[in-house]
């Protein structure tokens, strides 16, 4: 693109085609098929995009400008028909991923296959449909790159010889773990030896200790714990009524009571009393104390006054005369 908008400045590109002076070409679709080649040679992926640069160069042009375009470049017919059908087959790509026949996976991925790298770099920068995109996407990107990876080192080291089966054992492997989604490595392996027909080694146990084997820790245990009891060191009392290493063991007073020990007073003092049960009080007294204890504290009450009829005078009945 950097190129073609030189040539524009210095007039250059009126030797491609005269009418490319005034119908500019696409710069921002070559902008993105050249960002989509980056993408596909990090992956690794190689491939012819003569055909869609020149899409974008003369896409501007009438139908009768662009073939004489391309014819006037002294191509082969193939090319020339490639150049000029680019545009089609595009679109037929787009409608068969479109479709039911590519629905399942295996279908989807034996017909990407077939179509070029550069093809489907120039269905990518064309179609926006999720559909055409994803499935692209993650053919070229998930199922191709785990295809490189297929475990065949260690079919190898089953005793499977290569050949038409080791071949069919791999795509079948291959198929399923696409379809399942299986990201495991040792859910990868089972899957494997279960597809070539290969037993699962079986997992050695630990041998269970007979109850005389199992009894020896106990009594080596028991032992050691009656030597260390016997084997304690003594005291003798010291001239200050202590006790000292090595000498024989003082006698205990039993007639002194332990510090901390109560006597009997204290105990019968510190005994909780039984708790009487309270005495009924007279309604009056329970509705006055329950208003009390309703009462919010710290706020003083205040007495409202009782409300006061006012009384007219009475007037003097007339006696009937």
């Amino acid at each position: 693109a950097a190129v073609l908008k030189k040539w524009e400045e210095r007039g250059v590109i009126g030797a491609i085609h005269p009418s490319l002076a005034r119908r500019h070409p696409d710069y921002a679709g070559l902008a993105q098929l050249m960002k989509v080649r980056d993408l596909l040679a990090d992956h690794g992926y190689r491939g012819n995009f003569f055909a869609p640069v020149m899409y974008y160069l003369l896409g501007r042009l009438k139908g009768r400008e662009r073939s004489t375009a391309v014819r006037n470049l002294g191509l082969r017919s193939a090319a020339v028909d490639e150049l000029l059908n680019v545009e089609n087959e595009a679109r037929r790509v787009a409608k068969m991923l479109l479709g039911r026949k590519t629905a399942p996976l295996r279908a989807c991925y034996e017909y990407l296959k077939t179509v070029p790298i550069g093809l489907l770099a120039f269905v990518l920068c064309e179609f926006e449909q999720v559909k055409v995109q994803s499935k692209i996407r993650n053919h070229l990107f998930k199922h191709r790159l785990f295809e490189r990876e297929l475990p065949v080192k260690e079919l190898e080291g089953y005793g499977i010889p290569q050949g038409p089966k080791f071949d069919q054992i791999l795509k079948e492997f291959f198929f399923q773990v696409i379809e399942a989604r299986i990201r495991s490595k040792n859910e990868q392996s089972k899957l494997l030896r279960k597809i070539a027909g290969v037993p699962e080694p079986k997992k050695v146990r630990k041998p269970v200790p007979k109850a005389k084997e199992r009894a020896k820790p106990k009594a080596k245990a028991a032992a050691q714990s009656a030597a260390g009891g016997g084997g304690a060191m003594r005291l003798r009392p010291s001239a200050t009524g202590g006790a000292v290493p090595g000498g024989p063991a003082v006698p205990r007073d039993t007639s002194r009571k332990p510090v901390g020990e109560l006597s009997e007073e204290a105990k019968v003092a510190l005994k909780p009393k039984p708790r009487t049960p309270p005495l009924m009080e007279p309604k009056s007294q329970q509705g006055a104390r329950r208003k009390r204890i309703a009462r919010p504290s710290g706020r003083p009450t205040k007495r409202r006054p009782k409300p006061t009829r006012s009384r007219r005078p009475r007037q003097k009945s007339k006696k009937r005369r």
